[in-house]
């Protein structure tokens, strides 16, 4: 009873990441479509991007001297 076989629970997006973020304007994205997609996995969620490197102590690449 109530037992659900073979579900497993989704682990839920946050509603501000199912939107574009970030400088660019997204005039031809269709927002419901996106929305729908990141919620059943199928994309994934629009986190913001980073300025810093948050990992810490970084190797430079000895090919094209970036980090």
């Amino acid at each position: 009873m109530g037992n659900r076989i073979g579900g497993r629970r989704k682990a839920g997006v946050e509603e501000r990441y199912t939107r574009p973020q970030g400088l660019y304007e997204h005039r031809d994205i269709d927002q419901k479509k996106l929305r729908k997609l990141i919620l059943e996995a199928k994309l994934a969620p629009c986190y913001p991007g980073a300025d810093d490197a948050a990992g810490g102590d970084l190797e430079e690449c000895p090919i094209c001297f970036l980090v």
